[in-house]
């Protein structure tokens, strides 16, 4: 039961795409385990005693991916979000992570992240990009 639990997981999530438990409740609804109705955590620590699956805390959350990558890092979520789209409102990119992933974050705490990333923020749109000169091309 565990290890389909694990191989129907492997094969729904992309290979480096985030996902949490939230993320994947429709999916595990259906699965045998998940009746028992134990909580996420139970499921998470299922899921990182493999080697493929990384996890890193943000916010109120575990964040897992499906990777060979060592090291991942709260801000590898938001960059790999800003890769998929030239930039974010700010205000967007913390609806996207409540809805995707269930990460309660404000403000200040997403722009602290920024900071100490080198993601470029533009204070007059209120906007977030990988770099500078992802903005230059969007502006100009």
């Amino acid at each position: 039961m565990i290890y389909d639990f694990i191989k129907l997981v492997k094969s729904n999530v992309g290979i480096n795409e985030f996902f949490t438990i939230d993320s994947l409740k429709g999916l595990l609804e259906s699965t045998e385990i998940y009746k028992y109705g134990f909580e996420d955590v139970f499921y998470e620590s299922i899921l990182i005693s493999t080697n493929e699956i990384k996890t890193v805390k943000f916010q109120n959350k575990t964040i897992m991916i499906y990777t060979e990558q060592q090291n991942i890092k709260q801000n590898d979520v938001i960059v790999n979000l800003l890769k998929k789209q030239k930039g974010y409102i700010v205000d967007d990119l913390i609806d996207l992570l409540y809805k995707e992933y269930g990460i309660n974050i404000n403000k200040s705490k997403i722009l602290e992240i920024c900071y100490e990333s080198n993601l470029y923020y533009n204070k007059e749109l209120e906007k977030i990009y990988i770099s500078k000169e992802q903005w230059y091309k969007e502006v100009y």
